[in-house]
C-alpha cells in the first residue's frame, strides 16, 4: 500500500504541475513527496528484505554502505520515523489545497483521519512503552545454543508473565549496549512454564549480532502476543507437521515444548532443513521427546554434509509427500506449519500447494521484515 500510495503521489504532483499554477501548497507537497521518497527508498534498501534486491546493482548498494552505521539496520528503523514529519508535512500541503478551501465537511474528514493516525503513532512509541516499562523483565540466563545461536531467558520483574499460545511472536526491546530499538522474534519457551520466557535468535544482522553482549541482569520489555502461528488456533487437524529452516525451529520449539506437557499423544512431524549438523541444536531435549512422545517424529534434513547419515538435501515437495506416506499422515487431516528464511518458506509452500494441500491447511510464519 505504500509502494503504491508513493506512485499514486508523484502521478498527483505531476498532473497539478501540469493543469495548475505552482505555489507555496505545491512546494509544501513536493517537500513530503521528496521525503516519502527517500524513507521509502532507504527502506526498501536497509529494512526489508525487498524484490529490489533482486537487482544486482542495488543488492551492491546495500551490501557496499551496510558498513556504514548510518545505514545499519537500528538506525535505519529510528530514521523509518521521520514518516510522522513528512505525513505532518504532507497534512498541511492537503489543507491549504484550493479544492478543500470552503469544504468544511472535506477538511474536517481530513483532520479526524490526520488526528487518529498519529494518535495510534503516539501511542505506540509513547504510552505503550510507558505501559510495558511498568512491566519489565529481567534477563536471567543467555544459553549459548550454537556457534550462531542464543538463547535468552527473562523472568518478570512482577513476577507475572503475559498469555501466550506457543508459537506465537513478540516485539523484544532490551535495554543494554547492543540498542533500544524493538525487534520480532518468536517466543521459544511454552505458556505452561510459569517462570520464564525465552527468545532464540540466531545472529543474522548487525542487531542480532550483538545478542552474545547481553549480560545477566540486562531489563527488557516484550510486547507480545502476536500472530497466529499455532495449532491451538486450528483444533479440527488431527494431525500436526511443523516444516522448519535454520532459526525458523523456535516457534516449533515452543509448540513442541507444550505438547511435550500437555498433548504427549499428538501426532507430530517435525522435519528440519539446516546447512550442517552443528545448527542442530536443543538435540537433547529432542531425544527426550522421542522417548516421551510416542507419536512425534524428528526428521531433520541437512543440506551441506557428506559425513551425515540421515535425510540430506532440502526439503521439497518430494521429500515432503514421502515421509508423510511413511508416517501414515492424511494431507486432508494434517495442518503444516511453515517456518524459516523467505525462498525456503516460498519453495515449501509452493511444493505443498503441488501435493495437494489445501491452503486453509498450510499456515505459515515469514522470518523477514
Amino acid at each position: 500500500m505504500a509502494v503504491i500510495s508513493l506512485i499514486l503521489a508523484f502521478i498527483h504532483s505531476q498532473l497539478v504541475e501540469f493543469f495548475v499554477e505552482g505555489g507555496l501548497t505545491g512546494q509544501i507537497g513536493e517537500i513530503s513527496l521528496i521525503m516519502f521518497g527517500i524513507i521509502g527508498g532507504l527502506a526498501l534498501l536497509f529494512l526489508i528484505d525487498s524484490i529490489l534486491l533482486k537487482i544486482k546493482p542495488l543488492a551492491y548498494l546495500k551490501k557496499h554502505f551496510s558498513q556504514y552505521m548510518l545505514f545499519k539496520h537500528e538506525k535505519q528503523i529510528l530514521l523509518h520515523n521521520l514518516t510522522a514529519i513528512a505525513y505532518t508535512i504532507l497534512f498541511i500541503h492537503v489543507l491549504l489545497s484550493p479544492p478543500l478551501q470552503g469544504s468544511r465537511f472535506s477538511i474536517t474528514v481530513f483532520t479526524v483521519y490526520y488526528l487518529v493516525d498519529m494518535f495510534f503513532y503516539g501511542y505506540h512509541k509513547i504510552i505503550k512503552k510507558s505501559k510495558l516499562k511498568k512491566n519489565m523483565f529481567i534477563v536471567n540466563e543467555i544459553i549459548k545454543e550454537s556457534n550462531t545461536m542464543y538463547t535468552l531467558q527473562l523472568v518478570p520483574e512482577n513476577g507475572h508473565i503475559f498469555n501466550y499460545n506457543p508459537g506465537q511472536l513478540g516485539f523484544l526491546r532490551l535495554f543494554s549496549e547492543i540498542g533500544i530499538e524493538e525487534h520480532p522474534f518468536s517466543i521459544s519457551s511454552d505458556p505452561l512454564n510459569a517462570d520464564y520466557i525465552s527468545f532464540t535468535i540466531k545472529e543474522l544482522g548487525d542487531f542480532t549480532s550483538k545478542i552474545k553482549n547481553v549480560k545477566s541482569g540486562d531489563k527488557a520489555t516484550v510486547d507480545a502476543p502476536y500472530g497466529r502461528y499455532s495449532f491451538l488456533n486450528f483444533p479440527d487437524e488431527e494431525n500436526t507437521v511443523l516444516i522448519s529452516g535454520g532459526v525458523g525451529i523456535t516457534p516449533a520449539l515452543s509448540m513442541l515444548r507444550y505438547m511435550r506437557k500437555k498433548e504427549k499423544n499428538r501426532n507430530v512431524i517435525l522435519m528440519w532443513g539446516v546447512k550442517n549438523p552443528e545448527e542442530l541444536i536443543c538435540m537433547d531435549e529432542f531425544k527426550d521427546m522421542l522417548s516421551e512422545m510416542e507419536n512425534f517424529h524428528f526428521v531433520p534434513v541437512i543440506s551441506n554434509s557428506n559425513s551425515w547419515e540421515g535425510e540430506k538435501g532440502r526439503i521439497d515437495k518430494e521429500r515432503i509427500k514421502r515421509i508423510l506416506e511413511l508416517y501414515g499422515f492424511s494431507m486432508n487431516s494434517s495442518g503444516f506449519y511453515v517456518c524459516g528464511p523467505p525462498s525456503m518458506a516460498k519453495s515449501v509452500i509452493l511444493g505443498l500447494k503441488d501435493i495437494g494441500v489445501s491452503s486453509d491447511k498450510i499456515h505459515f510464519e515469514r522470518f523477514s521484515m
